[in-house]
């Protein structure tokens, strides 16, 4: 998938369906799925696989895969302007990574685009960091 070859995404597609069938909602297959459609420029496919993992249990295992997952996820809903899901997914991040900076971004640029300006900022300030109201 990395030469970004659309013939090389479709193999690799099509070894980790195969491998997705053997074994139900797991994570790093159904991830690598949802970012080949996307290589693919088959969001609406792509958007299918990643909502499979909203449901599945947060564990210390699948952690980064999880969070990549809902981060991609959350990128769909922001480009199709469904800004409460992708919010919901990115506070899911946030919480359980404090030190997310991507949720942390694109919960700003959410802000930003609902002429929250003040919330945004508070978003695009460091986590962490002690701020004066």
């Amino acid at each position: 998938m990395a030469t970004r070859d659309p013939k090389h995404i479709q193999k690799a597609l099509q070894a980790f369906t195969e491998l997705a069938s053997t074994k139900v909602n797991n994570v790093p297959y159904l991830l690598a799925m949802g970012q080949a459609f996307m290589l693919l420029k088959q969001t609406p496919r792509a958007r299918n696989q990643l909502k499979r993992l909203t449901k599945v249990e947060w564990s210390w295992e699948l952690s980064e895969d999880l969070e990549a997952a809902w981060l991609l996820l959350a990128d769909v809903y922001i480009k199709s302007g469904k800004y409460d899901i992708a919010s919901d997914l990115l506070q899911r991040c946030i919480k359980y990574n404090q030190s997310c900076s991507r949720a942390y971004e694109y919960m700003g640029y959410i802000r930003e685009k609902e002429q929250s300006y003040h919330d945004a900022s508070v978003f695009y300030d460091t986590p962490g960091s002690t701020r004066t109201e």
